[in-house]
């Protein structure tokens, strides 16, 4: 403390009133755009509501050109898998007249009329289950083959634990996928 020239005694500024240029600096440098309102909106920055439901507009257009686009790679890949794997039983229009259908002893389902089986809404957890096979209860006979177990089995220890069962249930998918789009 030192004596200033009216005989007071200075008093040593606190460490608050020292950072006090400090924080003001910091302040303006970081001070919100002028043109920013207390509400948190742009002021002269209004979009109309033409605008608005143009962009939102163009956004789902291209979503869902993409979605479609998705949507039928995938559902081509379940053809494939389909004329590759259940075509025999099945028959190429999934109707359940296969080559080989005469010689089950329980005639293949027509896949075509899974929908209108269940009230008009494709079941498709359950066809999921059916089609994967490994998760159904051991009670009862299954004339189908347990699909599940058979790509695991090809897929193999290539992709890792996890990898090779993304692989089984991505093609159990496709499958699914693309009975849903063959339903009448």
């Amino acid at each position: 403390m030192t004596d200033n020239e009216h005989g007071r005694a200075l008093v040593t500024p606190c460490r608050c009133a020292r950072r006090a240029p400090r924080l003001r600096e910091i302040n303006d440098r970081f001070a919100p755009p002028p043109n920013l309102a207390p509400n948190g909106c742009f002021r002269g920055a209004t979009m109309s509501i033409r605008s608005l439901a143009l962009t939102i507009a163009v956004l789902a257009i291209g979503h869902a050109s993409s979605a479609v686009a998705q949507d039928s790679a995938i559902v081509s890949a379940g053809a494939v898998e389909f004329l590759n794997s259940c075509s025999a039983c099945h028959g190429t229009d999934a109707r359940g007249s296969g080559p080989i259908a005469n010689a089950l002893k329980v005639r293949p389902a027509d896949l075509t009329q899974l929908a209108k089986q269940n009230q008009g809404a494709f079941p498709f957890l359950k066809i999921v289950q059916t089609i994967d096979g490994r998760s159904t209860g051991s009670h009862g006979s299954r004339e189908m083959p347990v699909w599940g177990d058979r790509y695991q089995a090809q897929v193999g220890l290539k992709y890792g634990p996890y990898g090779g069962e993304t692989v089984v249930r991505a093609r159990i998918l496709e499958l699914v996928y693309y009975l849903q789009s063959v339903q009448q």
